[in-house]
């Protein structure tokens, strides 16, 4: 791909690629919707051989509140 770009709107994620060849153009737009749990001022992507990696970590709340807890019932 000639142009990666990704971008945060708001609690979204924005991801455009475009690839020009010699005849063509290919383009690619997707729009995701971030969760809650996601920590969105720690997202991070990169490209290495043609793959793009997008990492969203979850925020610490909602890391502690994921963890299953046991119940005594009486």
């Amino acid at each position: 791909m000639d142009k990666i770009n990704v971008e945060r709107l708001g609690d979204q994620l924005k991801v455009f690629a475009e690839d020009k060849g010699a005849d063509s153009l290919s383009r690619f737009e997707q729009v995701y919707n971030l969760p809650e749990s996601a920590d969105l001022a720690k997202i991070k992507a990169n490209s290495a051989d043609g793959v793009l990696t997008v990492r969203i970590p979850k925020t610490e709340h909602h890391i502690e509140s994921s963890k299953p807890v046991n119940v005594k019932v009486e």
